[in-house]
């Protein structure tokens, strides 16, 4: 499998392959319509990066490859509309005819170019053209729309690959600590990435290449940087949070369990924690969840 970084000045062979088009933050089950159009190993995916009207993302372009590579396109090239964000006929004209797609598959609701026009309209001019008609149940927007509310299982379900909010880990007020529930905490930079919902998680944390079930404690952001706090809640191993500094640390959502309550002092601190602790043991103990 190729990855190809195309630009203005790429000379590539043309693939006369099938091609699918589209960002890809994430995959989900509307996206599978177009990839079913297509053989393993007998196609082609144009991840176009940096979208202007899409500043917030799930995934890193790393981590988006990643996913779109389990789908086994032949070739992955990728698009960064910073280098040069043109208009849609020009975007044909430079790059796509690079390509030479066999036959295009897009949604039918795509647009591109700095001009936003309709995908369909304006490729079936160059290519062969299949537009898949769009199952508006299966939108990243709607994706994203569910997280920030905290309706995790909801948006889980749609998804082809789960999500994870990844992070370095660093010092926190060590308040855990002094009532017996380290925590690994790390930021998230919400210019970059979705804001989550503030409130108590049930998750998965992977560090070290292991995975552990937690407790996440998701802070009401501040200056664009939104505080994450995870707290293990498997009675081995112990995970000391000092060791891990630096260490990098990625968490996959399954619950929203509880809302962040306001405490005075250490002793309302540890009660509130303790409960919130028993809740996400209890989903874990439920033998209907999807983990």
């Amino acid at each position: 499998m190729q990855i190809i970084n195309i630009s203005l000045s790429s000379v590539i062979k043309k693939t006369r392959m099938p091609l699918i088009i589209g960002g890809f933050d994430v995959i989900h089950k509307g996206h599978m319509l177009l990839f079913n159009e297509t053989t393993p190993d007998e196609f082609c995916v144009l991840i176009i990066d940096n979208i202007p009207r899409k500043k917030q993302n799930f995934n890193s372009l790393e981590d988006r490859i990643e996913n779109v590579k389990k789908l086994r396109p032949k070739i992955i090239f990728v698009y960064d509309v910073n280098n040069c964000n043109m208009t849609a006929i020009d975007f044909v004209k430079n790059i796509l005819t690079k390509i030479a797609p066999s036959q295009v598959i897009i949604g039918s609701d795509f647009m591109f170019g700095i001009d936003f026009k309709n995908g369909s309209d304006l490729l079936s001019s160059y290519f062969k053209v299949k537009p898949i008609p769009c199952n508006k149940n299966y939108q990243t927007y709607l994706i994203r729309k569910l997280y920030s509310a905290g309706n995790i299982e909801q948006a889980r379900d749609l998804l082809c690959f789960p999500v994870f909010i990844k992070g370095i880990v660093t010092h926190g007020k060590k308040l855990g600590r002094q009532i017996s529930f380290p925590t690994l905490n790390f930021y998230i930079d919400i210019d970059k990435t979705i804001d989550y919902k503030p409130g108590v998680y049930a998750c998965i944390v992977s560090i070290h290449n292991k995975e552990y079930k937690s407790a996440l404690y998701v802070a009401t952001p501040e200056n664009n940087l939104q505080l994450l706090e995870a707290n293990i809640v498997e009675n081995f191993p112990y995970v000391d949070e000092q060791e891990n500094i630096g260490q990098p640390i990625k968490v996959e959502l399954l619950k929203y369990i509880n809302e962040l309550k306001k405490v005075h002092d250490i002793d309302e601190l540890k009660e509130c924690v303790n409960k919130n602790v028993f809740l996400v043991k209890q989903f874990f103990r439920r033998k209907d969840n999807k983990i």
